[in-house]
């Protein structure tokens, strides 16, 4: 099978998903209140999520020994995720945190000092770990994929892969309920916000790392069905352009229907097992090169728009309502900032720590030493193939 359209068209999905959290985000107002269309932004986390599972499985699931060097795994992950991250960290923190936020009530420094460690780590969005407070606000659910990283990829890594249909798609429907109950029932904004608070329920403090490991989960049974050739994967792949024209058309109706948008979510698994085998026009249009560049760049559209935004208020004294010439010049800004970020930032460090790791391990294997984490995989290219994969950059509401 071509590895090249599935990671094209997954890409292309991504950048999707990104514009719609932006677009959402920055309360854009659009002619006929047409913005509606784009208030699913809450669900495009969620396909972030599925979208990160599917695709790191399938890269190690291809392994012909079965096996997961895991040091080698762990460092492919940090270098495409962590440069971008703690940059932005740095950036809240000394233009915006620091100087506007931090206050004796609403923010002491105490607070900000554990949360900045926290954040440092990873771990602000761990329950029992960290407080769910993100200065960057769409990284809360970057630190919810840390904890998938870490914990639930390689635990569903080493189980036997499912092979009966049924079960399959039956555990995709309680996975992706378990994510969709998680965040109607019990999602709370307030907790990744800069500021003091205490949610109204315990599970608020849960909700993200129990939505990241629900599509960590759904993207790997997915992986199961794609790579049994199952007739659910065989549905997927033959009505990828219906099953993704039923989505658009329920996003289009949510107003006047009794469910909430974020039942889109339900599409999700469908959608993605189709693009591994895209056929119909809506492959033709999402191997088009402007969708391409946008999931190229779909990490730094997702961790950059949010500090872009304040420093657009803050510089630009602008409400919400901007009106269309700053609206522009915002998108556009985005575009050529992510751009750089991407060719001048996010890609050569991802490459230098990556060529700093082999050469570790060459040394160590000139040593006779064992390498660093779980029994050596041989050092197949498909360790090095994970860290272009494009992370569920992923946001909050």
């Amino acid at each position: 099978m071509s590895q090249k359209p599935l990671l094209d068209v997954l890409t292309s999905l991504r950048g999707v998903a990104a514009v719609v959290v932006v677009v959402a985000h920055i309360q854009i107002t659009l002619p006929g209140g047409l913005e509606y269309l784009f208030h699913w932004q809450n669900a495009a986390v969620d396909l972030f999520f599925i979208l990160s599972g599917f695709t790191l499985y399938y890269v190690y699931g291809l392994r012909e020994d079965g096996a997961l060097d895991f040091g080698r795994y762990v460092a492919a992950r940090f270098a495409r995720v962590y440069p971008l991250y703690l940059a932005t960290l740095l950036i809240a923190g000394a233009f915006h945190v620091w100087p506007r936020v931090i206050e004796p009530t609403g923010y002491p420094v105490g607070n900000a000092l554990l949360d900045f460690l926290a954040q440092l780590l990873g771990v602000n969005g761990w329950p029992l770990l960290g407080s769910g407070v993100h200065w960057n606000l769409p990284t809360w659910s970057i630190s919810a994929e840390f904890f998938c990283y870490l914990i639930v990829f390689p635990i569903l890594f080493h189980l036997p892969r499912l092979r009966n249909e049924s079960a399959i798609a039956a555990l995709v429907a309680v996975s992706t309920a378990v994510s969709f109950l998680a965040f109607v029932v019990f999602f709370e904004g307030g907790v990744i916000d800069t500021r003091v608070y205490e949610a109204g329920h315990p599970l608020a403090y849960w909700v993200a790392v129990i939505r990241a490991t629900s599509g960590f989960a759904c993207g790997w049974l997915i992986y199961c069905s794609y790579r049994n050739d199952d007739r659910l994967a065989g549905f997927a792949s033959r009505r990828f352009t219906p099953i993704c024209v039923a989505a658009l058309l329920f996003i289009l109706s949510w107003p006047a229907n009794v469910f909430p948008v974020h039942a889109v979510l339900f599409f999700f698994p469908l959608v993605i097992l189709g693009a591994a085998r895209p056929t119909g026009a809506m492959r033709s249009i999402l191997l088009r090169p402007a969708f391409r560049f946008l999931g190229d760049i779909s990490y730094s559209i997702y961790v950059l728009h949010i500090l872009l935004y304040i420093l657009f208020v803050n510089t630009l004294e602008l409400a919400n309502g901007w009106g269309f010439r700053p609206y522009a010049l915002y998108l556009l800004t985005l575009v050529g900032l992510s751009t750089l970020s991407y060719h001048l930032f996010e890609k050569p460090l991802r490459q230098r720590i990556n060529r700093a790791f082999a050469a570790r391990r060459r040394r160590e294997d000139a040593a006779g030493e064992p390498p660093t984490g779980s029994p050596r995989a041989g050092g197949s290219g498909r360790d090095a193939a994970v860290s272009s994969l494009r992370p569920p950059a992923a946001s909050g509401g």
